[in-house]
This record gives C-alpha cells, sequence and structure tokens, in this order.
C-alpha cells in the first residue's frame, strides 16, 4: 500500500524563499528605476507559482495539492507587497540622503509600513499590480498541479489494469462480448 504524501508542506518550503528573493529583486528595480513595473510583478508570480511546485512536490498527490494554487497566490500577493515596501523604502533612504538626513534602511522600512495607507493613496495602481502577481502564481500553480493530477491518474489507471485482468478488460474494450450489455 502506497502512502499518500502532502503537497503541502514543500511547497511552503520552497515557495517562501522564492517570494522572498523575488521581492527583493522587485525592490531592487524600484529602487533603481524609479518607477514601479507591472510586468516585474507578474514575473515575481510566475517565480512563486514555480517555486510553490516543486518537482517533488508536483508529483505526490493527496488533499492537499488543491491549496497550492491559492497558497501561489497569498505568496505572489505578498511578495509583490513587500517588494514595493523594500523599493518605496530605498527610495526614501536616497531622498533623505539627499536631505543631508542620514537613515538606516531599517528606519525607512519601518516609516514606509506606517504610513502604508498613505502609500497606497499615492500609486492606487499598486493594488492591480499585486494582483497581477497573486493571478500569476496561481495560474501556475494550476498548470502544475493540473498537469500533475491528470499524469497520476493515467499511471493510476495503468497500474490498476496492470494488476487486475477484469478491470482491463473492461477499461480497454467496454462493449466487448465477454461483457453483458444491457
Amino acid at each position: 500500500m502506497s502512502q499518500r504524501r502532502s503537497a503541502l508542506l514543500p511547497g511552503i518550503i520552497t515557495g517562501l524563499p522564492v517570494m522572498l528573493a523575488g521581492a527583493a529583486l522587485y525592490g531592487a528595480l524600484i529602487g533603481l528605476t524609479q518607477y514601479e513595473i507591472g510586468l516585474a510583478t507578474i514575473g515575481l508570480g510566475a517565480l512563486t507559482g514555480l517555486g510553490v511546485t516543486p518537482t517533488r512536490a508536483s508529483r505526490t498527490t493527496g488533499p492537499l495539492l488543491p491549496l497550492l494554487p491559492p497558497l501561489a497566490a497569498l505568496l505572489g500577493l505578498t511578495g509583490a507587497a513587500l517588494g514595493q515596501v523594500a523599493g518605496t523604502a530605498l527610495l526614501l533612504m536616497d531622498h533623505a540622503g539627499q536631505q543631508g538626513l542620514p537613515m538606516t534602511y531599517a528606519t525607512a522600512a519601518a516609516e514606509i509600513v506606517t504610513g502604508f495607507n498613505a502609500l497606497i493613496g499615492e500609486s492606487p495602481e499598486s493594488i492591480l499590480y499585486w494582483a497581477a502577481s497573486a493571478i500569476t502564481a496561481c495560474t501556475v500553480a494550476i498548470r502544475r498541479t493540473t498537469g500533475t493530477a491528470s499524469r497520476h491518474a493515467r499511471t493510476h489507471a495503468t497500474a490498476t489494469a496492470a494488476t487486475h485482468p477484469r478491470i482491463a478488460q473492461s477499461v480497454t474494450a467496454p462493449n466487448s462480448p465477454s461483457t453483458p450489455t444491457t
């Protein structure tokens, strides 16, 4: 009897560092260009979706496999928001430095988090970027887990047919003369 493994824990273990790395890259991009680039959040979402559904987790089955796409969406949204906070903190540090006021990254990030509502008020399109990241992450995870489920179903049907001749006969030839028809 085979033991079913959950895909949720490997998805969290691999998805979280990928999301944090993507958020750092998005924050650095904002800090360098001084613009929020929406396509970068789509890339962040794709990376997060791939990170949540690693190869080994994609091969597992079980009741928690359908939780990977929502997990990917949550991490994609969080990564885009963290990236924006990180990038805005870099911009605030640069602005404070130009004014002759030294500011550490921790202080700048704390200021951004404290004034998060004002940050959203200044650029409401950020919510659309976050949603794009979440939707992309969820879509990538759905495509990877759906492909896994269909591969697993084909493998399971082949294995069952190989071990049970009656099932194999009904699977391969449902209207054969050996099976009665009504």
